[in-house]
């Protein structure tokens, strides 16, 4: 939805110019309305041996040598450590079955991780690699359809109001995408959120954790979501002090609409003059990129900013017992997830005797 547009940082792995020329397909491989109001590469130089990741809020962190956990557990006290200990596709989840969904410690899942902290370290860079899963992504669909036959004039009091959109954001984010806490003085102090990303693929986000209340040698970290909301490919830390970078930001030199249609001024600036994408609709889109400086090794990044609306039936009465839950329980999200994840392992259970 438009209140809620942001902008976005993304790792560019799998690209890199030739003679010059970086070449992009920006396509909506979704079942959902993308708006795209502004799109650019971030060219950052930086020295050898590092490489560059965003944070929730995009701003660019630099990542050198990580340090591995040495212990990770989930909230059901199974080892994950093997599963998050290196990029590799393995990745932790939670276990789906077994969970009442009245019960609170049912109601969340994640990792509890401890590293060796060097010298009293006052502050590290949390990085993780992970994606949302399909589950996630299906529940945000059911939970929209749940507005039923009022699901434009819902969109469209959250267009008029702005704040409460925020909130309702923000709501979302503190259940359903993965927070990072630290433990100081036996309590978890909250650090942050890994932002969500996916299904398709997994991305590299960085939360900025604060030690300094931190005692002793090892520096335990919480990670939380809802259960099988989260797929966990690796989990680190970064001790050394952030080291200088220089961001390039390259505008398109061309982008093409399906209509063969020049989009540049679509997406040159964010002014709410968005390229709308249908499931299905794509761009091609080419970057002039500027050689990197002598003995400097570089990082390629995408910046959007924009909004999405998801597509999801939008017939029937609005369920407004599970909508009103979903906006004041503060464990609402979880216990809708959890309900509707029983009844489907309940549902093949039935179909497989």
């Amino acid at each position: 939805m438009r209140a809620l547009a942001r902008t976005d940082v993304d790792n560019l792995d799998f690209v890199q110019p030739e003679h010059g020329v970086m070449r992009l397909k920006l396509a909506n491989e979704q079942r959902e309305t993308d708006y795209v109001d502004a799109l650019s590469v971030l060219a950052v130089d930086h020295d050898s041996g590092l490489t560059v990741a965003p944070d929730a809020a995009g701003r660019l962190h630099t990542i050198g040598a990580l340090t591995p956990p040495v212990a990770a557990r989930d909230f059901r006290g199974r080892d994950g450590l093997a599963q998050v200990r290196a990029t590799d596709g393995w990745n932790w989840e939670s276990s789906p079955g077994g969970r009442a969904a009245m019960t609170g410690a049912d109601m969340r899942d994640g990792l509890e991780l401890a590293f060796p902290r060097p010298g009293g370290a006052g502050t590290a860079r949390l990085v993780v690699d992970g994606n949302v899963t399909a589950w996630a992504a299906l529940m945000m669909e059911r939970f929209l359809a749940a507005h039923g036959r009022a699901t434009q004039a819902w969109y469209d009091s959250l267009d008029r109001d702005t704040q409460g959109a925020r909130r309702l954001g923000e709501a979302l984010a503190r259940q359903a995408f993965l927070s990072a806490a630290v433990l100081v003085d036996g309590r978890w102090q909250p650090q942050g959120l890994i932002w969500d990303a996916g299904p398709e693929i997994s991305k590299r986000q960085v939360a900025v954790l604060d030690l300094r209340g931190v005692v002793g040698d090892t520096v335990r970290v919480r990670l939380e979501s809802v259960p099988s909301f989260w797929l966990v490919d690796r989990v680190a830390l970064d001790y050394a002090p952030e080291r200088p970078i220089e961001i390039t930001e390259i505008n398109a030199a061309s982008a093409v609409g399906m209509e063969g249609n020049d989009v540049r001024g679509l997406l040159g600036t964010a002014d709410d003059r968005a390229l709308k994408l249908e499931p299905g609709d794509s761009a091609q889109l080419s970057f002039v990129v500027p050689d990197a400086p002598a003995g400097k090794a570089r990082t390629y990044l995408l910046r959007t900013h924009g909004w999405y609306r998801i597509h999801a039936p939008e017939v029937g009465e609005p369920d407004v017992a599970l909508l009103s839950a979903l906006q004041s329980d503060p464990l609402g999200i979880s216990k809708a997830a959890v309900a509707r994840m029983n009844a489907a392992l309940g549902a093949m259970e039935v179909a497989g005797r």
